[in-house]
């Protein structure tokens, strides 16, 4: 850190460079973008808040201006008008990632602005007299939302003459670390090498393996400069090379360290700039590399020529670089029938990459195995880099109720006429949806009418078909037939259930010629209804001579009481 003119004049040209950004900002939202707008209006009260509903605004592209091209200001040509003395609503929704952080808004107002990120009021703006950037905002980053919906709202305002405004958002990722301070490099010290030691092939295998940092200083010097850990004779040179890979996508290379007192600084044998420090000024090299410098995924080389003017001297040097967030990949949109009243259960797989981690968990809310409920549920899986960079993605699952319910009905009913009119016919229907439980259940015969379990059914065959519906409006039905015998019929079916008795030890013949008789009375059979309503008495009395458990008797109990009631239903039928 030599005293003379020398030194003052480079210390002098370090002040005029200045120090680079730290790193390259991405962008959020750029210039000329869309954005929802009142002009020359006045919104409702919340406009400003992230869930205020502002579908009804227009849609209109920035710069908002009255200028045109070629203005006196030299502002970009509008897209949209902003009249004179006029007043522009605007909203931005945008998304940031995981990891962003230190969002920052810049553009050009005139004449004021008023700017909220989130509802958060982040500062009032003025601008005239031709000014431009005259809107700065590092919004906190306790406004942001990562991974989310963010909402930057602004009221530009317009006193007189020129208008204009237009606004972009940058934000700041994770960096990833290509080399750290206190690393080796091959190094010359004190010695000059052969021309091209700044290329990327240049073989350096002959130089010194050396660990940074370079310095003269050691521990607890003038500077408080960490202790070299490898000499730098005050008045000499350092020549160092570094090689380092880079993974496929990286981008925005920044070298960041300190030099006392000069470098000069190459990638991959370009140029860089020179850096200049002294007075124990430190972060004196602050480069960021263009990408076209660089070649990711693959091997790079960043050159330095430090030298020292007397005193004390000072070198070290670190690297830093931008990946792409995780690619998160989701399975497509799924439709799934739901199961029971609460939804379905969804299995999936999802998975995320990174050019920096390989392969990464991604981690989905709800998860894979979750019971998604009916409608419409967004499932969002995210991944995260070593450096804490995110990525996301999003699928919909979709539960919906399109099973009808399972109607039970009984099979087939087929019962005697009590009456002209038919007989009461009781039966039991049902209904399980999976979904709703159990709906209820209706009846109608085919001809339209409603039936209940206990309506009388006419004489013949009716089909009785059941329906029931869910919550979700699907129908299910089922049908049986109920048969209701004629007289005749029933006659016919009185010998078919006497021949099914058996009868050891006695004969139902008698029986089985009385009914022969009621059948040949029928009016079908050429009788008339007065002549088999004759025909039961004695019917009647032979069933009961046959029944009982003595000797002889060939019908039990319950066969006589079954009997019995089948002719009382058909002398109910004839209307004896």
């Amino acid at each position: 850190m030599g005293l003379g003119s020398l030194l003052t004049a480079l210390v002098a040209m370090a002040i005029a460079a200045g120090v680079a950004a730290a790193d390259t900002p991405a962008t959020a939202f750029a210039y000329a973008t869309t954005w929802q707008t009142v002009i020359n209006g006045h919104p409702s009260d919340g406009w400003e808040q992230p869930g205020f509903d502002d579908t009804s605004w227009s849609d209109d592209r920035a710069p908002f201006g009255n200028g045109g091209p070629g203005n006196f200001c030299g502002f970009p040509a509008e897209h949209t008008a902003f009249p004179e003395n006029g007043t522009v609503y605007a909203r931005k929704t945008f998304t940031l990632p995981v990891g962003a952080t230190s969002l920052h808004l810049d553009g050009s107002i005139d004449n004021a602005a008023d700017v909220y990120v989130n509802g958060h009021a982040v500062g009032s703006f003025g601008g005239g007299s031709c000014a431009q950037g005259s809107i700065q905002v590092d919004v906190p980053d306790g406004y942001v939302k990562q991974d989310g919906r963010n909402v930057v709202a602004v009221v530009a305002r317009d006193f007189g003459s020129l208008s204009f405004f237009d606004l972009r958002g940058t934000y700041h990722l994770q960096s990833a670390t290509a080399f750290g301070f206190a690393t080796r490099w091959r190094a010359l010290v004190d010695d000059n090498p052969s021309g091209g030691w700044e290329q990327a092939g240049f073989d350096d295998a002959a130089w010194g393996d050396d660990q940074a940092p370079f310095g003269n200083g050691g521990p607890g010097n003038d500077c408080g400069f960490p202790a070299a850990n490898t000499g730098f004779p005050e008045g000499s040179s350092v020549y160092a090379r570094k090689t380092f890979t880079l993974p496929a996508g990286a981008t925005s290379l920044h070298l960041d360290g300190t030099i006392d007192n000069a470098a000069d600084v190459y990638v991959n044998g370009t140029y860089e700039g020179s850096y200049f420090g002294g007075s124990c000024d430190k972060g004196t090299i602050q480069v960021d590399v263009p990408d076209g410098d660089l070649n990711p995924d693959g091997s790079n080389v960043v050159a330095v020529v430090a030298t020292d003017f007397g005193s004390l001297s000072f070198f070290d040097l670190r690297g830093t670089y931008h990946v792409p967030p995780p690619t998160v990949t989701v399975p497509a949109d799924q439709t799934l029938e739901a199961t029971g009243p609460s939804g379905a259960v969804d299995t999936f797989t999802a998975s995320a990459s990174s050019a920096l981690d390989g392969s990464l968990p991604a981690d989905c809310t709800p998860a894979s195995g979750s019971t998604f409920p009916l409608g419409t549920s967004a499932v969002r899986c995210t991944a995260i880099d070593s450096v804490g960079n995110g990525g996301s993605a999003t699928f919909n699952v979709t539960v919906r109720d399109t099973t009808e319910p399972a109607v039970t009905v009984p099979g087939d009913i087929a019962v005697d006429a009590t009456s002209s009119a038919g007989a009461p016919v009781t039966f039991a229907a049902s209904a399980r949806d999976a979904v709703s439980g159990a709906p209820s259940v209706a009846c109608r015969s085919d001809d339209g009418a409603p039936v209940a379990s206990g309506d009388v059914l006419r004489i013949g065959t009716t089909t009785v078909t059941c329906s029931a519906s869910d919550d979700a409006g699907n129908a299910g039905t089922a049908s049986f037939k109920v048969l209701v015998r004629s007289p005749d019929q029933a006659a016919s079916n009185l010998q078919a259930v006497l021949t099914s008795f058996a009868a050891p030890g006695g004969s139902t013949s008698a029986i089985s010629d009385k009914i022969n008789q009621l059948i040949a009375a029928m009016p079908t059979g050429g009788g008339s209804t007065a002549s088999a309503c004759q025909t039961l008495t004695p019917l009647n009395n032979q069933i009961r001579a046959r029944t009982g458990p003595q000797p002889g008797k060939t019908l039990t109990g319950a066969q006589s009481d079954r009997l019995l009631a089948i002719t009382k239903d058909i002398a109910g039928s004839l209307g004896c």
